[in-house]
């Protein structure tokens, strides 16, 4: 009877090592996975946060450039496409090698977004060039541009507004509906 007591002593302090070093080797695996994905996590942040920062600006200027009229100086216009331009570089510098740490809708969606300021830009410039030249197009013709771009306008903001929500999203910031 002692001799029985005594294994299974011995057998259940082995089982209770064994599972002891099994946890203590879990443990240390789970700590350098949340170390790994607190370093991920700040990359993204940061990543996210400086894209945002970096759209703004973009969009201002594309509103600046966009919003002036025929009239405006030629001097006027140039500091307008040199800010435009400025404002493209900085968001596109970060954004290339960044791109990674943004989640693949997100990306498409922002890509959506940049894509609708590129055509509105475009098409105002194209606008522009017609009517410096409207004795070759018709009201018609530019009519049609104007309604276009008033239309592109109109998708910038509710964009934007994806935007927000799914940085906010993966930043783990919830609206009160979201978080029920």
């Amino acid at each position: 009877m002692l001799i029985q007591i005594v294994i299974s002593v011995r057998l259940k302090n082995a089982v209770k090592h064994e599972y002891e070093i099994k946890e203590a080797n879990l443990k240390a695996e789970l700590q350098i996975a949340n170390l790994r994905f607190q370093h991920i996590f700040s990359k993204q942040a940061d990543a996210i946060v400086q894209t945002y920062q970096n759209c703004l600006p973009l969009l201002d200027v594309a509103e600046d450039y966009t919003g002036l009229i025929q009239s405006s100086e030629t001097k006027e216009i140039n500091a307008k496409l040199q800010a435009l331009n400025l404002a493209s570089s900085n968001l596109f510098t970060f954004y290339r090698p960044n791109k990674i740490y943004i989640p693949k809708a997100t990306a498409k969606r922002l890509t959506l977004f940049l894509d609708t300021i590129s055509s509105i830009i475009t098409k105002h410039i194209m606008l522009e060039s017609m009517t410096s030249l409207h004795s070759q197009f018709t009201g018609e013709k530019t009519e049609k541009y104007g309604k276009e771009i008033d239309e592109l306008k109109t998708t910038v903001t509710p964009l934007l507004l994806e935007l927000e929500n799914d940085f906010q999203k993966v930043l783990g910031v919830y609206t009160e509906e979201e978080k029920r």
